[in-house]
């Protein structure tokens, strides 16, 4: 089954909408992590160790919140566009460089954090042994 298949019953606004909720829920959880991790490090962890790690990830989604909403800019472009199929073809091919960043940061974000609390808890678990 190819993607035409697929897509076929949908309309063009339909795949711009689902792509623009996408980034708009990426957005939104790449915020939500900045402030519990800020929440976190104010609240919890007063001298926290491996800060590179926190700062990787603080950076990673500040990264994706920026390029998701220069994608959902380069989607009303290209929704926007009915006359030059050529323009819009590479705001798509734009679009979905934007995207794949994002995400991608995303996950490098949340690499870092994961990293972050693994190695605080077992610095916790190591001097509650002693």
């Amino acid at each position: 089954m190819s993607r035409d298949d697929l897509t076929s019953g949908w309309t063009e606004i339909e795949i711009y909408k689902i792509e623009f909720d996408y980034l708009k829920q990426l957005t939104t959880v790449s915020t939500g992590a900045i402030l519990l991790i800020v929440a976190f490090l104010e609240k919890i962890f007063m001298q926290p160790e491996y800060k590179p790690a926190v700062a990787v990830s603080l950076v990673c989604f500040m990264i994706s919140i920026v390029l998701c909403a220069i994608a959902q800019a380069s989607i009303i472009e290209k929704a926007s566009e009915k006359e030059n199929i050529q323009w819009r073809n590479k705001v798509q091919n734009l679009t979905v460089i934007l995207f794949l960043i994002a995400l991608l940061s995303f996950v490098v974000g949340m690499i870092s954090l994961v990293i972050f609390g693994l190695k605080t808890s077992s610095e916790k678990h190591e001097k509650n042994k002693l």
